[in-house]
């Protein structure tokens, strides 16, 4: 999942966390922006904690990235 990694395996979970997102939020489906821009946090978050080499815990790195959607269902809702 780094840069330096397979697009196709990025790809191919990025369009299942799409899919999963996309189940919970109405009106949504997996090629609307908001279900694309959630799971671009998750994966971007994931490559940051590989690429540096794991510098948190994975359950704080989950909380964070889940504040960071939070925040963006939040704006998103206000609109």
């Amino acid at each position: 999942m780094s840069r330096k990694g397979s697009p196709w395996f990025t790809d191919r979970m990025c369009n299942a966390l799409a899919t999963m997102t996309s189940e919970h939020l109405p009106d949504q489906t997996p090629d609307d922006l908001l279900p694309s821009v959630i799971c671009a946090m998750f994966l971007q978050s994931i490559i940051w904690w590989l690429e540096h080499e794991r510098p948190i815990p994975p359950e704080q790195l989950a909380e964070q990235s889940s504040q960071l959607v939070r925040a963006v269902l939040r704006a998103t809702a206000a609109t």
